[in-house]
């Protein structure tokens, strides 16, 4: 091989080596950390969430407030993450992991 083919090669394997992975999935073991399909444990210093993940979001607001009593609120929720939850994560940094969303089964 010609030194200008060896070098793209090695530019190549270097970029290879150092990069983040993709989007990947993790089970949630708390409302704030996850454990990572390999094993790998995260806590809040490490995580990022989307503000819908961690309060519950409501989906469809009903009720009514009668004259003479409080109001009878039959709203419905998705709740926020809990233990057990799967969801799609993307590596920004070493030290900092996007929780994306929560994953379903349909």
């Amino acid at each position: 091989m010609a030194w200008d083919a060896d070098m793209i090669q090695f530019m190549k394997q270097q970029g290879q080596s150092g990069s983040l992975p993709g989007i990947a999935l993790a089970t949630m073991t708390g409302p704030k950390s996850c454990k990572l399909k390999d094993g790998m444990e995260l806590g809040p210093g490490e995580l990022k969430f989307a503000e819908h993940l961690v309060n519950p979001l409501a989906v469809k607001v009903a009720g009514h407030c009668p004259a003479d009593g409080e109001l009878q609120d039959k709203t419905q929720y998705i709740s926020a993450l809990k233990a057990g939850d799967t969801v799609a994560v993307y590596q920004l940094s070493d030290s900092e992991v996007l929780i994306l969303e929560k994953m379903v089964s349909v």
